[in-house]
């Protein structure tokens, strides 16, 4: 079995799921986590290779870099793993608009690398369960869908936009029901069943 050597950008609450995550396949080798404090992370957790981006980036035999890092800077740190031929596994949404998701396509086809939004409740059991229920029918004619997403707890990064969080998870998981071209959005109030 080939071994993949992957990096990781960003060690915060999520980024801590993402490395243990990747460590339970037996062909992913986690050579290194680059975080912006490198001296703080080693006295904490002292067996994982903390780097900072340019270290990890210039490290041999790199395959690719997850990068779980917020929003804000997912476009810059992208294109750097691209531009260093890195495949690219990325929290989603990619970037913060879609000119700069187009440019990480474009970069990505360049040197000949792959990208992964990775939208996590898309995989989990339910959501495939409610999918597969859709597809075979066995809920009837599907008129409406109401998400609601509840306990996310505390948003720590003023930069942020809680929609393009929320939302980006809201249209993976609405991805999987219906082709989104065929979704109209309404406001809650305006719905009228007849």
């Amino acid at each position: 079995m080939n071994q993949i050597r992957v990096g990781q950008i960003g060690f915060g609450a999520f980024g801590k799921n993402v490395w243990r995550a990747l460590a339970l396949y037996p062909n992913i080798n986690v050579v290194g986590v680059a975080v912006r404090d490198v001296a703080r992370h080693w006295q904490t957790q002292p067996i994982i290779n903390f780097l900072t981006v340019d270290q990890l980036l210039g490290l041999p035999n790199l395959d690719a870099v997850a990068v779980v890092t917020p929003l804000a800077t997912h476009f810059d740190l992208g294109k750097r793993v691209l531009e260093s031929g890195r495949h690219l596994i990325i929290e989603k949404p990619l970037a913060g608009s879609a000119p700069d998701c187009e440019k990480l396509k474009n970069l990505a086809t360049r040197h000949g690398c792959q990208v992964i939004v990775d939208h996590t409740f898309n995989f989990s059991g339910a959501i495939k369960t409610m999918a597969e229920l859709v597809k075979n029918g066995a809920i009837g004619q599907m008129r409406a869908i109401e998400l609601e997403m509840t306990q996310w707890g505390a948003f720590t990064y003023v930069d942020e936009n809680v929609y393009q969080l929320l939302g980006s998870h809201m249209l993976g998981i609405l991805g999987e029901l219906v082709p989104l071209d065929s979704v109209k959005f309404v406001r809650r109030n305006d719905l009228a069943f007849h």
